[in-house]
Order: C-alpha cells, then structure tokens, then sequence
C-alpha cells in the first residue's frame, strides 16, 4: 500500500502476512509480541515489522496498526503532496455525496397508494373495530 508514492504497509497475497511502518515505541512493543518480528532486508532500521499470523492482533488493532503507518508516512511527505492527497480526498468525499444525492428517494404521495393495498383502501373511511375483513351489509355494498 502507498500513499503519496511512499509504501506504508506490505499484505501477502494470502492475506496471512503483513508488514508495516510503524514508530520507534511501538515497534519496540510489537516485536516483543509472539508472531510479530522485525522486518528483513534492512527495513527494521526504518521501523518495519512483519505481523506473520493475523492471530496476535485484534481486528481493531490491526486497522489501528495500518492508519497509524499511513499517517506516519503522510506525515513525512513534501507539503505540495500532503496539498494533493487533501485534494484527492476532498473529491473523493464530494464524489460519493453527490452520487449518495442523485440516487433517487421513494416518495410516497397522499394520492398514490400501492396497488397491493386492496380497493377498500380507496373507498373511504376504515371499517370500525371489528368489522375488518367482514362484508359490508347489503345496502352499502357497491354495485358494478
């Protein structure tokens, strides 16, 4: 994963290993955890660890883990590219608000009423307690 052109974190295909950028203090109490060690090819002295099973993390520690490298490497970017990466956010907010406005809202009028409601619902008042699903008596009966 990039961001800014900088790599913050590393998944395997199999999603079963990780590595990530982390600070100096957290690093040092990651890799005193089981199935979490410091990361190979010299990446260590930049403060990279490799989680090798999702099992010593909690989700939520883990998304805690990976927003944190993403901000630790946004935070060493140039300014003209924190600018942009605001911008790109910014669209992409205002993308998915207007595409959230132009989808279109069911609006029920007083006069439309779903044809699954039987006619009786157009007919007038409610019948009375009790009377519902009963015959109306002969004389109110509607003639075709």
């Amino acid at each position: 994963f990039k961001g800014g052109g900088k790599m913050f974190a590393m998944i395997d295909l199999d999603g079963h290993i990780c590595a990530l950028k982390c600070t100096p203090e957290k690093y040092a109490e990651l890799v005193e955890m089981e199935d979490i060690v410091p990361t190979s090819h010299n990446m260590w002295k930049h403060h990279w660890v490799t989680i090798e099973t999702p099992g010593p993390l909690r989700d939520a520690e883990f998304r805690t883990l990976l927003t944190g490298a993403y901000r630790l490497v946004r935070a060493g970017l140039p300014r003209r590219v924190r600018a942009e990466l605001d911008a790109s956010d910014r669209l992409d907010v205002q993308a998915r608000d207007e595409k959230r406005e132009a989808r279109p809202r069911p609006h029920l009028s007083r006069d439309a009423v779903p044809a699954s409601v039987g006619a009786h619902a157009r007919q007038g008042p409610a019948p009375e307690r009790g009377q519902i699903g009963r015959q109306p008596p002969a004389a109110s009966r509607p003639t075709c």
